[in-house]
């Protein structure tokens, strides 16, 4: 075998995606550390009091053995309208240089079918940068709408939307309207 042969059986990792673990909070945590710090949130500190309530909840993308990013949920019992739980998607983030790849796409739609396969949720809210359209425009395309759109400000000053996406008809309301 060759050298150009050699390299070219070189091992690529392949993506997988699998739920969020308990173990899974420092490199959760760091990375988040990493990619927000241009919103000078410390969603780091949101994470680490998700975790220890034991209210972090999700998906992670791995590229062979490293994180390439993850979606954390919280979920509210009764906010939606009509008496439905709220997921809340917390955290939905890429590690740097992974971008481009469908991770982000992925994780998204893992979180929009978990949450449309539970009975009890009837609508997904989160919170996006009115600066960051390329994350707004990801969720417009699986059919999130701006709800409010002066939700606060993150820490550095950037504005903050509130999306929600609609899913279905808590079970009590479905059966009652049947």
């Amino acid at each position: 075998m060759s050298i150009g042969e050699a390299r070219a059986l070189r091992y690529e990792p392949t993506l997988r995606f699998r739920m969020l673990l308990d173990t899974d909070e420092a490199a959760i945590c760091a990375l988040s550390q990493r990619i927000f710090y241009a919103y000078g949130d410390h969603y780091d500190e949101i994470l680490r009091a998700l975790f220890s309530q034991g209210l972090a909840t999700g998906f992670v993308a791995e590229w062979g053995r490293q994180l390439a990013g993850f979606a954390v949920i919280t979920e509210f019992d009764h906010l939606a309208p009509g008496g439905g739980n709220v997921q809340d998607l917390t955290v939905l983030a890429v590690l740097p240089g992974m971008e481009n790849r469908g991770i982000g796409s992925a994780l998204l739609a893992l979180v929009v079918d978990e949450a449309r396969n539970d009975p009890h949720v009837s609508e997904l809210r989160l919170t996006v940068a009115e600066g960051n359209e390329r994350a707004q425009r990801l969720f417009a395309r699986v059919g999130f709408r701006v709800w409010i759109r002066d939700h606060g400000t993150y820490a550095y000053g950037q504005k903050a939307l509130k999306l929600r996406l609609p899913l279905q008809l808590p079970r009590h309301v479905y059966s009652a309207l049947h």
